[in-house]
């Protein structure tokens, strides 16, 4: 996809089609991380969303915390080795 970098009042924007947004499940609003490779020129966008934004069931919430409970020796041996 080729683009022109556009002023848009003391900056400088980039458009992104309406279709590849929505492939990229993004809407106007959205949060992405830009990260930039100046020895290659070329940058790079992320989608912020984090996987909090899904579901975790208490069960499986409670299943973790007895998990690291039960272990919680083990798990502390595993951090330090």
């Amino acid at each position: 996809m080729r683009k022109k970098i556009i002023k848009v009042g003391n900056s400088y924007a980039i458009t992104i089609a309406k279709d590849f947004l929505k492939k990229q499940n993004l809407k106007a609003g959205d949060e992405v991380e830009v990260k930039t490779n100046s020895k290659l020129g070329i940058f790079t966008l992320r989608t912020t969303k984090s996987h909090a934004d899904t579901s975790i069931t208490p069960e499986f919430k409670n299943w973790v915390d007895t998990y690291i409970k039960e272990n919680k020796m083990l798990l502390e041996k595993l951090a330090t080795s």
